[in-house]
């Protein structure tokens, strides 16, 4: 939980997905995906229920990459159509190629740009950043405005 009451849940299979493509993919190209679920309406838990991968089109490159848009927005609206209005988006997932990830100045311009402009009908985004340590760095931005609120939670990966 964020030390503005906000909380992140997912689940023990879509991290077991992440650590996976990790350890098969490697971390020394940046690639990433988008993630997608819920948030409660009657607290401020949002919960992950579905991540995209980067898919073969994506440019990966040592310190950055290029996500196809229209493939990541037709899972987006793909997610939302199929749930009944549901599902949407809740931020991103990237990797970094070191032990303790933390975001790099990019990353937070993103992150802000991301909570100014969305369209998202969440009130939070959050950024997941994978290391190559089984260490993972979340983040979370309150919409609208693009303020980064909370604080930086680090998890070990279970096992």
């Amino acid at each position: 939980m964020f030390q503005n009451n906000v909380e992140l849940r997912i689940g023990s299979t879509l991290i077991s997905e992440l650590k996976r493509y990790v350890h098969e993919n490697g971390t020394y190209r940046e690639s990433g995906g988008i993630l997608i679920g819920t948030r409660s309406t009657t607290q401020n838990i949002y919960e992950v229920t579905r991540i995209t991968f980067p898919p073969p089109c994506d440019d990966l490159q040592r310190l950055s990459f290029t996500r196809h848009k229209a493939i990541a927005n037709g899972a987006i609206r793909s997610a939302w159509l199929n749930s009944g209005g549901k599902e949407n988006y809740l931020g991103e997932w990237h990797t970094h190629d070191e032990p303790n990830p933390r975001p790099s100045k990019m990353d937070e311009c993103v992150i802000k740009r991301l909570a100014r402009h969305t369209s998202c009908s969440f009130e939070h985004l959050f950024l997941i950043i994978l290391g190559n340590s089984n260490k993972i760095f979340i983040e979370t931005a309150t919409l609208p405005g693009g303020t980064i609120l909370g604080e930086e939670v680090e998890l070990p990966w279970p096992d």
